[in-house]
């Protein structure tokens, strides 16, 4: 019995006791912390406790998009959506883009929290066909997602194309006719129609005809034609610009189309003269000549793509003393030396600057080539000192 009383004043004095430091530990402000509240707050580095942050939080639906097939030349957009889910307003600020091609545009303003905003990425190209994959980069005041990436795809095709672009007939050779062809195509239109309305100048000939399948798969096309053009040998003596002027006709096309292609040649001479003794143009001075003395040049000339042997046709000369004369070149083949003398038993003549000599030579070629060359010259007594 008396055990039994020892044991229930000892609990009764243990109750007693927690109570107290209960009650001391209230009176201090101090109480115990559940989960929740451990969950909603944070410790700074010296271990005290503040209040959470606000921060915003970036949430995209999507991140990339196929525009398919695109037109060269037409421009195409697509709006990206972007919301804030945070508790903070969301700033964003455009990067830097993979392509020229390629912008975009970011909101002004923050976007408010729980509220969403567009981004519009935008592709223009204008040179070159076939598919691309381009990105834009959005960079934001979200910590946990400073930047993203958005994508852009797709496949350039066109309507109504040239390949080559432009009819250049430039490297071919003086004098004979000369033909290229060019391929009018479609990437999207599975049928349509040429016309020719006009080629300046009138006389090359244009010749149009459907396209090789062949062809019209290396150029991914699905409709096209091939267009011949031919410079005829009495064009190819100068330099050429003109155009091709094509009537394009599609049931895909709303009205009918003109298409121009431009037209150039630049005819390398057939036959070339060049020589360190050449002043800038065909000067030949020979200087003062003393009578009896033969004095003479000889001028490199160089051929292209003749048939026969280079001859001279017609020699004119003032004065008629001067000889003019054409020689194979031992060194190469197809080359010539064209010389110029005054002979040794030329009278005395003085054609200086006021009055020079003149010669002009006219080679046997399909063009009638022809060259004309001054010359400063004096014959004079041998003891006569002639100013020059």
């Amino acid at each position: 019995m008396s055990r039994w009383i020892v044991a229930s004043f000892g609990f009764l004095a243990l109750l007693a006791l927690s109570v107290v430091i209960a009650r001391f530990a209230l009176s201090q402000g101090e109480g115990p912390i559940s989960a929740a509240d451990t969950e909603s707050t944070s410790l700074s580095a010296s271990g005290s406790v503040k209040s959470p942050t606000e921060l915003p939080r970036v949430e995209l639906p999507e991140t990339e998009h196929d525009f398919g097939a695109v037109e060269l030349n037409a421009e195409v957009v697509h709006r990206f959506k972007v919301r804030n889910v945070g508790n903070a307003p969301l700033t964003l600020r455009l990067g830097e883009s993979t392509c020229r091609c390629t912008t975009g545009d970011v909101p002004e303003e923050p976007i408010a929290p729980g509220d969403e905003s567009e981004i519009s990425v935008r592709f223009l190209e204008e040179r070159h066909f076939g598919p691309f994959r381009q990105h834009a980069e959005i960079h934001t005041n979200d910590p946990r997602q400073p930047r993203f990436t958005l994508t852009i795809s797709g496949i350039v095709k066109a309507e109504l194309a040239c390949d080559p672009e432009r009819m250049d007939f430039s490297g071919v050779v003086s004098g004979l006719p000369t033909a290229r062809s060019m391929t009018i195509y479609s990437q999207t239109w599975r049928e349509f129609y040429l016309e020719l309305e006009r080629v300046q100048p009138a006389d090359v000939e244009c010749e149009i005809s459907p396209a090789a399948e062949e062809v019209l798969r290396q150029l991914d096309a699905v409709s096209g034609y091939r267009v011949d053009v031919r410079i005829p040998g009495e064009l190819a003596h100068s330099n050429l610009a003109g155009e091709i002027q094509l009537r394009v006709v599609s049931p895909a096309a709303e009205e009918p189309r003109t298409l121009t292609i431009p037209l150039a040649a630049v005819f390398p001479a057939r036959i070339e003269i060049d020589s360190p003794y050449l002043g800038g143009g065909r000067v030949l001075d020979f200087g003062r000549i003393p009578q009896g003395k033969r004095a003479a040049v000889e001028l490199p000339v160089r051929t292209r793509e003749l048939r026969r042997p280079l001859a001279i046709k017609k020699v004119e000369v003032d004065p008629e003393q001067l000889r003019v004369s054409l020689l194979p070149d031992p060194a190469v083949e197809g080359n010539y030396r064209l010389t110029i003398e005054v002979p040794g038993d030329s009278p005395q003549f003085v054609r200086l600057r006021g009055r020079p000599a003149k010669v002009k030579v006219i080679f046997d070629d399909p063009s009638e080539t022809t060259f004309e060359f001054i010359i400063f010259a004096a014959v004079v007594d041998p003891e006569i000192s002639l100013p020059r």
